[in-house]
């Protein structure tokens, strides 16, 4: 139901980590009715939201578990809520959506909302480590969800999971399919026939070269090995595919790459590096592929069906969201490599396929992944959270 909002504009602060930009799409769509800002914990941002016109502050948190960092991220963030005063505080991220939301309760936020963005390798990966890491995790992770007004998933499966588990309660949980794709930004129209020439013989790409590009962190759960050994076998049946990987080295992921790993994708692969310019390079590319264990949402994903482009993924939680199977893409088994191989080779083998498959990924982003349409669906949210009744006495 849509409600009509507050004469005054409230004011949200959304709370994130080292990528907490990646929302200022968002904001900007949120900020025609409510006055907005970001909370980091890299002060170097502070220029990037000054020249989106937000303001942005920031705190320490670590990535690892660590229960005195953890504490004072905690205090840091109360402290600012309280100085801030926001009418509404949302968390995205993992560990920020667990201190984060505890801190705005503690500080008296009148709205308090988290969106878990994915639950990643600790669902993955069966270790003994990873499992006494995801108990702590279930156990916050409650709490925060059952003290705030508002819990979002990016994908059913982990709505599934965390409410048929009471890590989250139903009646306080929605999904909502990402923070957002800027349809301007990443237009195939944006780019002439010459920019994307120029970007290829960069790569070394021929003109009739299929140039297939996968845009991630390199670590073993975004399934690059598998890619890696799927490229060399699809290579020796068509010498004209060819696979780009963009994207920097994590070595904080508890499932970093050895450096032997690491050399390994070096030579089966185009390794760029990180990159500024996604948009021209996914222009200048034929398909995208994310072969990858586990997603919230891909933004990786969403932003090559946005250009336009037919997806190879991974038949898992995230992923399905934005590929679907014999329409827009091919979905295959995570770190099934013969499945990568035929699918690499498919979607190589056909232009026609590869124009139909692309144009419904475009459909596709323009009906559930614009950001103008993901700001509209929080906006009504967070109106119809601010008007209930314990909202409206709890305000500051």
């Amino acid at each position: 139901m849509k409600v009509d909002p507050p004469t005054a504009k409230p004011k949200v602060a959304i709370i994130g980590t080292v990528d907490v930009d990646a929302r200022i799409p968002l904001m900007k769509g949120l900020s025609e009715s409510f006055s907005v800002c970001g909370l980091g914990t890299e002060g170097s941002l502070s220029t990037v939201f000054a020249g989106a016109g937000f303001p942005y502050y920031t705190y320490e948190m670590s990535r690892r578990a660590s229960g005195i960092s953890d504490m004072r991220a905690f205090f840091r963030l109360v402290s600012l809520f309280k100085r801030i005063r926001p009418d509404i505080a949302h968390a995205f991220d993992t560990k920020p959506c667990v201190w984060g939301r505890l801190a705005a309760r503690r500080a008296g936020v009148p709205v308090v909302i988290g969106t878990i963005t994915g639950l990643g390798d600790l669902y993955v990966n069966p270790g003994v480590r990873n499992r006494v890491v995801r108990c702590v995790y279930e156990q916050l992770q409650k709490s925060a969800s059952h003290e705030s007004d508002m819990t979002f998933f990016y994908n059913q499966d982990d709505w599934n999971e965390m409410t048929s588990a009471r890590i989250a309660p139903v009646q306080k949980s929605k999904i909502i399919p990402g923070s957002g794709i800027s349809l301007a930004a990443f237009n195939p129209d944006n780019h002439s026939h010459s920019e994307k020439e120029t970007i290829r013989k960069e790569f070394g790409v021929q003109q009739d070269d299929i140039l297939i590009t996968m845009i991630s962190r390199v670590c073993r759960s975004k399934g690059v090995l598998e890619l890696a050994k799927a490229t060399e076998a699809a290579r020796l049946v068509n010498p004209k595919l060819r696979v780009l990987l963009v994207g920097s080295i994590d070595f904080n992921s508890r499932d970093a790459l050895s450096s032997a790993e690491i050399e390994y994708v070096r030579r089966s692969l185009q390794w760029t590096g990180a990159r500024r310019d996604i948009a021209i390079i996914l222009a200048a590319s034929d398909a995208s592929v994310l072969p990858t264990y586990r997603e919230g949402i891909p933004r990786a994903l969403m932003e090559a069906a946005a250009m336009g482009l037919p997806l190879i993924a991974t038949n898992v939680p995230g992923c399905r969201e934005v590929v679907q199977d014999g329409k827009n893409g091919y979905l295959v088994p995570a770190r099934d490599v013969d499945g990568l191989v035929s699918a690499l080779l498919k979607i190589s083998a056909s232009e026609a396929d590869r124009k139909n498959y692309g144009d419904h990924s475009r459909a596709l982003s323009q009906e559930h992944f614009d950001v103008a349409v993901i700001s509209r669906r929080y906006s009504e949210v967070y109106f119809n959270l601010l008007l209930k009744p314990r909202n409206i006495r709890r305000s500051w």
